[in-house]
């Protein structure tokens, strides 16, 4: 039978919504295209929702015009430095500003929407001992990723109006998508997993033990939606919030998906910081804008993910990830201010 995965990677400020009965997840680009001031008086430079693919993967291996526009191709390079696929040249780019994002393809193969969890590991900060570093063969638990729930449990919901509405709030999302098929899990951690973070107010990073503490763990940078798609053809469709048109439709269909059973295309939604100037001479690419350095400390960025909790506390009353055990040298960290992603409560 011919069938391929579709792996949606998800990176920068995306909050990921699961149902309650857990059968959908709902992601929310957080609107944060605008310059942000976090409580401390760091200035966030916007950040920039995009859909990147190979051109690899559509029909012919070929995209349109408006896929590989230059300006569509600036924008990802200010976001990534590189592009996330191997050749620079054939690569889709679609901006995403106000829309509704869903799949297209035959997902009766999937076993519907699940998540790769071990019940023993926890996210929690309460100060008791914690298994703060992923072992082997961990790195993809979902427990990594920021459960609101422990962070903040009195805005640990996602509003409702930004998860149900036609058209959400579009002051604090810029763009949406709800499955019901895929498995989610961990496609990063910061740092490969040798760092661990606590989180508290940045007004009261006073209070936090700097050395010793056991109330922290690791975090997930980017995570994954893994899809089982029947067939050889799927497809990324997109529309403005509220309408009914179709605003782009882009069909995939890997070449060799009818003879090699493990055939995968992988697809990223992102939501990164953009960095007008980039040193690609390490890896990963090196932002050498002055307001970009890294400050890894300090999860400045993680206080926009408030705009779509519900309620939405005051800037001083948003913890963010402070790192408490610092990487060994050689970790595998991003080049610019951190973009955990949390998982709010459905609301």
């Amino acid at each position: 039978m011919e069938h391929f995965t579709l792996e949606l990677v998800l990176a920068g400020l995306i909050a990921l919504v699961p149902s309650q009965d857990g059968t959908k997840l709902t992601i929310l680009l957080v609107e944060s295209r605008s310059e942000f001031t976090a409580s401390d008086g760091t200035k966030i430079p916007p950040h920039r929702p995009l859909l990147t693919y190979s051109c690899d993967d559509r029909p012919n291996g070929v995209c349109t015009a408006s896929e590989s526009m230059p300006a569509n191709l600036a924008l990802l390079a200010k976001t990534w430095g590189r592009t996330p696929f191997p050749s620079s040249t054939n690569t889709g780019v679609l901006p995403l500003e106000g829309v509704e994002i869903s799949l297209g393809g035959d997902f009766s193969v999937d076993p519907g929407f699940r998540m790769v969890t071990q019940d023993r590991l926890r996210f929690d900060f309460d100060g008791s001992p914690k298994h703060t570093i992923p072992q082997t063969g961990e790195s993809r638990d979902v427990s990594w990723i920021a459960d609101m729930r422990r962070v903040s449990p009195t805005v640990a919901k996602a509003n409702a109006a930004c998860v149900n509405d036609q058209v959400p709030p579009t002051d604090r999302v810029v763009a949406r998508g709800s499955f019901l098929n895929g498995e989610l899990s961990v496609k990063k951690l910061l740092f490969g997993g040798d760092a661990s973070f606590g989180f508290l107010p940045l007004q009261a990073t006073g209070g936090l033990p700097r050395a010793e503490c056991s109330c922290g763990q690791a975090l997930a940078d980017r995570t994954a939606l893994a899809l089982n798609v029947k067939g050889c053809s799927a497809s990324i469709i997109i529309k403005q919030f509220g309408q009914a048109s179709e605003l782009y439709h882009i069909d995939l269909s890997p070449k060799d998906c009818d003879t090699n059973p493990n055939t995968k295309v992988t697809v990223y939604l992102s939501n990164r910081m953009e960095c007008a100037q980039w040193d690609l001479s390490t890896d990963p690419p090196t932002c050498l804008d002055e307001h970009a350095q890294p400050d890894h400390d300090k999860g400045q960025h993680f206080e926009i993910y408030y705009k779509i909790s519900d309620p939405v506390p005051s800037l001083t009353k948003r913890p963010v990830p402070l790192m408490i055990l610092k990487p060994q040298a050689g970790g595998d960290g991003d080049d610019r201010p951190i973009c955990p992603q949390p998982r709010f409560s459905a609301p």
